[in-house]
């Protein structure tokens, strides 16, 4: 298979003997989100054009492997992974100089899953009453409805312990998708589709997105599924637009870059604030006088939780060297929605000018969280700028 290296943000060109029309037209289909694909043309006749869409990892097209590469350092892209999915009780990265390539990650948390899963399966898949409605020739639980005269089925509302319910099809649903990743080990590919083959027996796989894997209820019976839940979330919010069933030839593994920047720097600046400040994920905001429209906030700010908001922040995975006007709109546009003068926007690399605007009562500021080199100094030192922009005492 012949191998092609894209380093994030630098274009590629590739011979078009390498390429047949036919597979770069799918490779354009299943792939433009996390792919920009140029075909030939006069300016450039002989070669295609590809581009990295910000994604890390590797797609496959006919005897093509695409790897894309990311340019920060894969020590501080696995301490990413850690902080924004929360898998420090994992102890995984501690033996983190081991592992040389992206492709060993997702093995290895492929690996944690599925012996995860497995010791859920030897030990009982947690059980909950689910309410079910069926028309039944019998009485069950309660009738919903007066039967009519001579009524063959009746129909019933009843409580069933069940296996179905979301934590289980989460996990069925996730190694469903997974079954067509290349892992970097065959056993890795083997271990994945005999759980899911046990798994799918019990719990039948049925669509299920990224974000219902967050904010689930944990108790005594089911405390071991948080775990599982934060890898399941990792596999499907990283799968890629391509993954879903029954196409094993086309389903990527790959990390999106700029998911993954905002939610380590919300994981990150969460756990470093100082008392008395809460930062809300993801805040909506209802625009006035709209059905329905909404800013989805990426940070707000406040002086404890639910108190006064101090300011708004907004991660932007960039390289440039100046903000954006587009950019500039829109967290302004979220601060005036929300009442504060201070936004800022957060970007990945120091080559992002430093820059201090104003626009009307909003003060406007930009940040780096260089993912370069040292991620605590470089939190450290966006974190200390916020701070002594809101005067917060």
């Amino acid at each position: 298979m012949q191998v092609v290296e894209l380093e994030e943000e630098q274009p590629f060109q590739l011979a078009r003997q390498l390429l047949s029309q036919a597979d770069a037209l799918r490779l354009h289909q299943r792939h433009h989100h996390q792919l920009q694909l140029d075909f030939p043309n006069p300016l450039h006749p002989s070669h295609y054009i590809l581009r990295s869409r910000g994604w890390a990892g590797q797609l496959t097209i006919g005897g093509l492997l695409i790897q894309l590469r990311p340019k920060i350092p894969l020590r501080n892209l696995f301490g990413m992974i850690e902080t924004a999915y929360q898998f420090k009780g994992l102890h995984f990265f501690a033996g983190q100089g081991r592992i040389q390539s992206l492709e060993e990650i997702f093995s290895h948390l492929a690996e944690l899953l599925t012996r995860g899963i497995q010791a859920r399966l030897h030990q009982g898949l947690y059980r909950e009453y689910l309410e079910c409605q069926e028309d039944l020739p019998y009485l069950r639980g309660r009738m919903l409805f007066p039967p009519a005269r001579r009524p063959q089925t009746l129909r019933c509302a009843y409580q069933e312990h069940s296996a179905g319910g979301m934590d289980n099809r989460i996990l069925s649903w996730t190694l469903h998708c997974m079954r067509g990743f290349s892992f970097a080990q065959e056993a890795t590919q083997r271990q994945v589709r005999q759980v899911y083959r046990l798994v799918s027996a019990a719990v039948e796989p049925t669509p299920v997105h990224a974000e219902e894997c967050l904010n689930r209820p944990y108790h005594r019976l089911n405390q071991d599924y948080q775990i599982l839940h934060a890898l399941c979330r990792f596999f499907l919010e990283h799968s890629g637009p391509a993954a879903g069933p029954g196409d094993r030839a086309f389903l990527p593994f790959a990390v999106h870059l700029p998911t993954l920047f905002e939610g380590f720097v919300a994981h990150w600046l969460k756990a470093q604030l100082p008392a008395g400040l809460h930062l809300e994920v993801q805040h909506r905001a209802l625009v006035e006088g709209s059905r329905g429209l909404a800013f989805h906030i990426d940070l707000v700010l406040r002086a404890g939780e639910g108190g006064e908001v101090l300011a708004v922040l907004d991660t932007k995975y960039k390289g440039d060297q100046e903000p954006s006007s587009e950019d500039i709109q829109q967290v302004v546009a979220y601060a005036v929605r929300l009442g504060t003068r201070r936004a800022f926007l957060l970007y990945p690399s120091a080559r992002t000018q430093a820059r201090r605007l104003r626009v009307g009562e909003v003060q406007v500021q930009t940040l780096s969280f260089e993912l370069g080199g040292d991620l605590e100094a470089a939190g450290s030192v966006a974190l200390g700028e916020v701070l002594k922009r809101v005067k917060y005492a």
